[in-house]
């Protein structure tokens, strides 16, 4: 089957002599590239595969995402109304292969296949296929590297029955699907219609992605003997802003929680274009000396309030910029430091992810008191103590001190790069 035919939604970049690009489609934000068989019925959702046996597509999200950040992602699947005729189901996926990656057809469910590896896949399986190890009911499992093969060594977790409370998800409805990711405890959990299905424990960045920590996140389905109409709707503020992020003064940054419906309440509505809507713009003035710190609540697919905190640093530039204006860097030597400076800034970041843990989870810490207290202090060896010392920090003494040498072994870390 053709990848990528040439359908011209519009135009990005530059056709790579001999590979045929994937069909670009931009519904205002985000941009999603689709291939095979897959077509957009709008709405931001997306035609996997049609009622036609021997189908084959997948949609990817333009951008990567960073494995070294937590993951929250929501979506809407439907699997066709053809239960005991329908075929083969939809994957969600990550991987490095690239936005025209497409697998096999029939039971390998568009996964299957050299084009991913390495990957990582949870499948929701509409049909057995018994040579995969697969149950009698529709099922969840988490699988890896092109197979989805429950007995072989790339297999993860599951499978597990998909509806807690019906073996067939073939019904015609809309499901509400989500997927986590914390890369602090390397646990992968799955949701099913709003219930917890399944957990898998994978360290994604280094035993599937080989250390690479910015990956490709997308869908993809077939069917072959028996097939159905499957789709993906996918919101377009699907991804929401870092827990932690940094801009120049005067400059504007989209901040960003995944709202189904597009509602939220900021707080405080300080820079902000909109404190109502889930993507307000935030144009921070010259001048501010502490971190922006907003408090968000919006509502989530399943009717649960959500309260996030993000953090918003405005850091002057300028007098860095006058340092490089001095001397000329050839390209090649610039790329060389860019790269350090990015490997450099996710190492301190994934130890400040680890000290955050160890301050909250363990150590008893309130998040936003966290947030507030802890930025600059990151190399201060005596920051744990000097919480300690506060009246909050009094109350959760036995806990905060426990994690004190865990906290102090990541400063040290910090202080070394």
């Amino acid at each position: 089957m053709m990848k990528g035919k040439a359908v011209k939604v519009m135009t990005i970049g530059a056709f790579i002599l001999g590979v045929t690009p994937p069909r670009v489609v931009a519904q205002d934000e985000p941009v999603y590239y689709l291939n095979g068989d897959a077509v957009v019925t709008g709405e931001d959702c997306y035609q996997l595969t049609p009622a036609i046996n021997t189908q084959n597509g997948s949609v990817w999200y333009a951008d990567q995402v960073d494995l070294n950040q937590p993951l929250d992602l929501q979506f809407t699947l439907n699997l066709g109304t053809d239960d005991s005729g329908g075929a083969d189901g939809i994957c969600f996926v990550l991987q490095t292969v690239g936005t025209n990656a497409l697998g096999e057809s029939g039971g390998g469910l568009g996964f299957l296949g050299t084009d991913f590896q390495p990957a990582f896949a949870v499948e929701f399986d509409t049909w057995q296929n018994s040579n995969y190890g697969d149950p009698a009911g529709d099922h969840i499992a988490m699988v890896s590297n092109g197979s989805v093969d429950h007995n072989a060594a790339t297999a993860i977790a599951g499978p597990v029955q998909a509806d807690a409370f019906d073996a067939n998800i073939e019904d015609g409805e809309d499901h509400e699907g989500r997927v986590t990711w914390d890369p602090d405890a390397q646990i992968v959990r799955v949701y099913f219609d709003c219930e917890l299905r399944l957990e898998g424990f994978v360290d994604l960045v280094d035993d599937i992605f080989f250390g690479q920590n910015q990956v490709y996140f997308g869908f993809t389905a077939s069917t072959g003997g028996a097939d159905n109409v499957q789709t993906v709707c996918l919101s377009a503020n699907i991804l929401g802003s870092a827990e932690q992020s940094y801009i120049c003064p005067g400059a504007e940054v989209q901040l960003n929680v995944p709202s189904p419906d597009g509602t939220a309440t900021w707080s405080p509505a300080d820079y902000l274009s909109d404190a109502t809507v889930s993507s307000p713009i935030c144009i921070p003035p010259e001048g501010l000396t502490e971190p922006l710190v907003y408090t968000v609540t919006y509502t989530d697919q399943c009717g649960i309030d959500v309260i996030d905190t993000l953090q918003l640093t405005v850091e002057e530039m300028e007098a860095l910029a006058e340092h490089f204006t001095l001397f000329k860097l050839v390209p090649r030597i610039y790329d060389e430091m860019l790269v350090g400076a990015r490997n450099n800034l996710d190492l301190v970041r994934k130890f400040e992810r680890q000290i955050m843990s160890a301050a909250i989870r363990r150590g008893g810490m309130d998040r936003k008191d966290f947030i507030k207290q802890f930025p600059g202090n990151e190399t201060d060896m005596e920051w744990v103590d000097t919480q300690l010392k506060t009246k909050k920090g009094k109350t959760i003494a036995d806990k905060l001190g426990a994690v004190k040498e865990d906290i102090q072994r990541s400063q040290r870390k910090i202080s070394t790069i």
